[in-house]
């Protein structure tokens, strides 16, 4: 779920690379959206799949994705959210699809690193020499 087409691009980007995907659904906010329609997509969406257990990957903490997602955890305390999520991250959620919910959460936990600053790596330090190309 996220802010215009980013979801849509990434499970696209995602499929891409490990073929089709089955029990994925995309959902996105548009300039038009509210809270409240977004808690009615969220419903309708899981409701059609009620015994499903479910992880939501959300783009922004604190955004109308997440927000109501985290809105929905009333009625469905069992959903595990993400937010933040990046296309390694998603493609590890969908090789992982028939794992529990629990491992999924687990691994994307220890994996929240997915993001690297390349200054660390780019920078050379004191003890390396500088070479012109």
């Amino acid at each position: 779920m996220s802010h215009g087409p980013m979801a849509q691009g990434a499970v696209q980007s995602a499929e891409m690379i490990l073929g089709q995907q089955e029990q994925v659904s995309i959902l996105s906010i548009t300039v038009d959206s509210t809270i409240q329609s977004a808690l009615q997509e969220i419903k309708e969406t899981i409701t059609k799949y009620p015994d499903d257990q479910w992880v939501i990957l959300t783009d922004i903490l604190g955004g109308t994705p997440f927000n109501a997602s985290y809105r929905f955890l009333e009625e469905r305390p069992d959903i595990f959210i993400i937010a933040g999520f990046n296309l390694p991250i998603l493609l590890e959620t969908f090789m992982m699809a028939e794992s529990s919910p629990e491992a999924i959460k687990e691994y994307i936990i220890s994996h929240k690193e997915s993001v690297i600053s390349l200054v660390e790596y780019a920078t050379p330090s004191e003890e390396e020499e500088e070479f012109d190309l």
